[in-house]
């Protein structure tokens, strides 16, 4: 967390105004890796956000002034319709 300098005068800034500053999107919860580090489990049974629910996600985003966005969650490259989603 960014808690002085110029990162702290955005986040209060935004705060202020009642404007979303920061976004974490998780696209899905699968992955094809086993890698030891990683919160996910590669068989996991959650299922994945619709792509109309994440561009609803986005676009409520978007109204709200958000400045930062990080899409995570599993191996996103798995998504079929990752470039619609990044569009």
């Amino acid at each position: 967390m960014i808690d002085s300098g110029v990162g702290l005068r955005m986040r209060e800034f935004y705060a202020e105004r009642n404007m979303l500053f920061k976004i974490h999107l998780d696209l899905l919860y699968a992955c094809d890796l086993d890698c030891q580090h990683c919160y996910l489990d590669e068989k996991s049974s959650m299922k994945p956000a619709s792509l109309e629910q994440i561009t609803d996600v986005l676009s409520q985003a978007s109204e709200l002034g958000a400045m930062d966005l990080l899409l995570s969650g599993g191996e996103i490259f798995l998504r079929k319709d990752l470039m619609t989603i990044l569009e």
